[in-house]
């Protein structure tokens, strides 16, 4: 987490530290922190499709299913390959 914080540090728009920040906070239930990580993602790379994915990830863990469902689908539809998804 901290590495990640570093190099956000200097530069803020570093798309896969976010993201990987935002897996950090998902993963140790910090959803909120997760959500701005993955938003600020999408608008850095609107076309990231592991981070609509991860943000569904993150919308599921709140109960927010229709969030969910809709970043999930917009994942399916950049990448027709997202299994998880």
């Amino acid at each position: 987490m901290e590495d990640f914080g570093a190099a956000l540090r200097l530069n803020p728009r570093d798309a896969v530290a976010l993201r990987n920040r935002g897996a950090l906070h998902a993963r140790q239930g910090e959803l909120d922190l997760a959500l701005a990580d993955f938003n600020a993602v999408i608008v850095i790379q609107p076309n990231d499709a592991i981070s609509f994915y991860n943000r569904g990830y993150a919308h599921f863990g709140k109960k927010q299913c229709e969030l969910a469902a809709m970043d999930y689908t917009t994942a399916i539809y950049l990448d027709p390959l997202m299994g998880p998804a």
